[in-house]
């Protein structure tokens, strides 16, 4: 169990990581005008898969270039005492930048970060029951499910408990260009309960249904209008501040070089929007 949960932050963090410079890349190569039909291939998720890992080791290299430039050049590891120690030229960065490290590869490796909450792991459950009978194979690499009124009720029980996982919270009446932290957090839970509940679809396909790899659909994407939809009747939020808040999260690349990807909405041409999902490995991570 710790295992898998330190292999997928691995894997997230990776993904988060190197996702500044390859979604930059990506619609820098790409026409803002296409409007080619949308597939999706094994083929395709290969190439992807080897242009992270490239980004990843680029950002190996231009990290560890960037510790040396201010004299970071030693890490001391106390396994018997659990410390770990950042050794750099000055001793003034020593002090600052130790405990921080430190506490954030503690959390990590004691299990801290992933651990399973009770809650969370009941509205998981209740998706999943709702979710399994309405999943249907399709074809070749494909699989559909069917939104029911029972859905939403789950999918917004999970996106309530969801948001909750984060302890340290503003208070939700606090108000921020007109609108309050406890609508931008609906937003967020219902985006990550669509994602979620799509991965768990292909789960169950896989699983149960015996589908190698139903990547033609593995990627959640849907047309701007009916994604505002879904997301109006899994948050309870009217449509229009479902609509303006939406607009606020569709990926710029200019606002977003060199950071996280703090708008996860990914266009892909002038009605299709992408949610990123989670994907799974052969070892089920």
């Amino acid at each position: 169990m710790e295992e898998s949960l330190g292999a997928g932050y691995a894997e997230h963090r990776v993904a988060v990581e190197t996702s500044a410079k390859v979604l930059r890349a990506a619609y820098a190569h790409c026409p803002e005008d296409d409007e080619t039909p949308v597939r999706f291939s094994l083929h395709a998720y290969k190439e992807a898969e080897t242009l992270i890992e490239y980004a990843a080791k680029l950002d190996t290299i231009e990290y560890a270039f960037e510790l040396s430039e201010k004299g970071h050049f030693q890490i001391d590891v106390d396994t018997r005492n659990s410390r770990i120690k950042f050794q750099y030229a000055d001793s003034k960065a020593d002090k600052a930048d130790t405990p921080l490290r430190a506490r954030e590869i503690e959390m990590v490796l004691s299990g801290e970060r992933g651990r399973p909450d009770e809650r969370l792991t009941q509205a998981i459950t209740r998706v999943y029951d709702v979710l399994r009978p309405s999943v249907l194979v399709t074809g070749h690499e494909r699989c559909t499910y069917k939104y029911s009124n029972a859905l939403f009720d789950a999918l917004h029980e999970y996106s309530a408990v969801r948001v909750q996982t984060v302890p340290e919270e503003m208070d939700a009446t606090v108000l921020v260009d007109g609108f309050s932290f406890g609508e931008l957090r609906s937003i967020w839970g219902a985006l990550l309960a669509l994602s979620d509940g799509h991965m768990m679809a292909h789960w169950i396909a896989v699983r149960d249904m015996k589908v190698k790899f139903p990547g033609r659909t593995m990627v959640f994407h849907k047309p701007r209008k009916q994604l505002e939809g879904l997301i109006s009747q899994i948050s309870h939020l009217s449509p229009e501040t479902v609509r303006e808040l939406l607009s606020l999260h569709l990926y710029d690349p200019h606002l977003a070089y060199m950071g996280p990807v703090l708008q996860p909405l990914l266009p892909l041409n002038s009605s299709e929007v992408c949610l990123p999902t989670k994907n799974q490995s052969q070892s089920g991570v």
